[in-house]
């Protein structure tokens, strides 16, 4: 029934960046026959949110809508660096960076599985980890979700931590477990994690506008954020 579920669209406008993850030379994860990668899933799902955002009253601009680095940059880290000013600059009301995981490091097949969510933990970003949270809520009624956040250690993630506004780096599921990867490349399914994330951006901005004004509203975020330290696997 997820697909007939009603399209409740926000009162006013939002803008979102959405970031398609690699790109240009940059793969990404590839899975393990090599017929999918992170770069080209990743495009896919960031464009059907942009499809569907009008539905919403949602405006979504793409840091790229095509198989080349943002902003005509021409490596990893200017492409790093393009996405955080193209976002920066438009000031949205969030910032979601669209990835897929993968598990093991000589690229074989893992029964590790399901979607997660990554913030930062190099700056103050509370209303990051509330988006977070909203959205693997969302998600959870269509696919497994892992609902604790999660965190990179060490350098961490540029654009989780040089963004301005809440930012979150959300992995679709592992391109290295043949579940979620059938999954992930469904068009259906694809549909369905676009509207989970729309319905969250909408449900995110009325919880915060509501806050603002003096409203008393329920917490959709966990009352206490588990910090769990681990690598993303790129």
């Amino acid at each position: 029934n997820e697909g007939n579920s009603k399209v409740v669209p926000a009162d006013e406008e939002i803008t979102i960046v959405v970031d398609a993850s690699h790109g240009g030379n940059d793969p990404g994860a590839k899975s393990p026959d090599d017929k999918y990668t992170e770069s080209k899933l990743s495009l896919e799902i960031a464009r059907k949110i942009k499809e569907l955002a009008q539905d919403y009253h949602v405006k979504v601009i793409m840091t790229r809508d095509n198989d080349e680095f943002p902003g005509g940059a021409i490596t990893k880290e200017e492409a790093l660096r393009k996405r955080v000013d193209i976002t920066n600059k438009i000031k949205p009301a969030a910032f979601i960076s669209i990835h897929l995981n993968a598990a093991s490091p000589n690229n074989e097949y893992t029964t590790e599985s399901g979607i997660e969510a990554y913030v930062s933990n190099k700056r103050n970003d509370d209303e990051g980890k509330q988006l977070a949270s909203v959205i693997l809520q969302g998600l959870s009624a269509v696919y497994t979700t892992k609902q604790e956040l999660k965190y990179r250690t060490q350098a961490g993630v540029w654009v989780l931590d040089k963004n301005n506004c809440p930012s979150i780096l959300l992995e679709c599921g592992f391109i290295n477990n043949t579940a979620d990867i059938t999954f992930i490349t469904d068009k259906v399914n694809q549909e369905k994690i676009a509207r989970k994330i729309l319905e969250a951006i909408v449900k995110f901005r009325a919880k915060n506008f509501e806050m603002a004004i003096g409203n008393t509203v329920i917490d959709t975020a966990p009352s206490e954020i588990q910090k769990k330290y681990i690598p993303i696997n790129k």
